[in-house]
């Protein structure tokens, strides 16, 4: 017969085995987590058929993920926080819908959709519905955005 001393270092021994185990899954779990989140260098190609609109700031500085540019391959886009936006970008500065870029008349227009923190365009607060130039800077939440169109 065992005595309780035994019984109380083996039930010891399997719960110090078990915390060196958790131990382990916890530092590989953080280890795959780091990896996972990592950028991979993307080249990513400039669109030729669209305009698109060319972050000026440097993304590797940003909490959120954002990408170097953003086609705009539909005549109606929306940008901000929002999933039901078309440009979605995690930046807590942006509200959920925060600015308006369409085509009509063989212009491109810009609205800001009565945002918290405003759009800015060419330094400039936006308060009316604004037509597009070629290298006009629009600035939402942390982000800088160059206008481009494709001639």
């Amino acid at each position: 017969m065992m005595n309780i001393s035994a019984i109380v270092a083996s039930i010891v021994k399997f719960i110090f085995i078990f915390i060196i185990y958790m131990f382990i899954f916890g530092i590989i779990r953080m280890i795959y987590m780091d990896i996972s989140r990592m950028k991979m260098p993307v080249r990513a190609v400039l669109p030729t058929k669209f305009p698109y609109l060319l972050l000026l700031n440097r993304n590797e500085t940003m909490y959120f993920d954002v990408m170097d540019f953003y086609p705009l391959d539909k005549s109606e886009i929306t940008l901000g926080r929002g999933r039901g936006c078309n440009i979605s970008i995690g930046d807590l500065a942006l509200s959920a819908k925060h600015l308006r870029i369409w085509y009509e008349d063989k212009e491109w227009h810009a609205e800001d959709l009565k945002s918290k923190n405003g759009t800015y365009l060419n330094d400039e607060l936006m308060e009316e519905q604004y037509l597009l130039d070629d290298g006009d800077i629009i600035k939402l939440g942390q982000l800088d955005f160059q206008f481009c169109l494709n001639k």
